[in-house]
């Protein structure tokens, strides 16, 4: 097992950081209307909270502070899966995004989801 340096080293922060860099992609390819500059607009705050609050928790290493931060990073990444029901799920708005991308975005969403779970159940012991 190597040794974490900083928050980059950890692969649920990866993870996230991937999800971020998706996003943009994502967002730039939705319509230009309202409704999908303000959840377009959602998604990218939701992941980039769900990355940064890992980065910014890493730096307490350790207690209450870091779990904080963790849980953050976890309600924004469930926040981030919603818009994206949202999206596949609405006959208008799905018309108008490829599904094959949401589901790509979902499933590397759950992957942070399960290792931002996994960290907490180690940290509350």
């Amino acid at each position: 097992m190597s040794k974490i340096h900083d928050y980059h080293d950890l692969i649920v922060w990866q993870k996230a950081h991937r999800i971020t860099l998706l996003t943009i992609t994502f967002v730039r390819k939705l319509p230009r209307d309202y409704i999908f500059r303000e959840i377009g607009s959602q998604m990218f705050r939701a992941a980039t909270s769900a990355e940064v609050n890992i980065a910014e928790g890493h730096s307490c290493h350790r207690g209450h502070e870091y779990e904080r931060f963790l849980e953050y990073s976890y309600r924004s990444a469930f926040e981030y899966n919603n818009w994206l029901e949202i999206l596949s799920e609405s006959n208008e708005l799905r018309a108008a995004i490829d599904l094959e991308e949401t589901q790509s975005l979902q499933s590397g969403n759950r992957e942070t989801i399960a290792l931002l779970t996994n960290l907490l159940k180690k940290l509350k012991g």
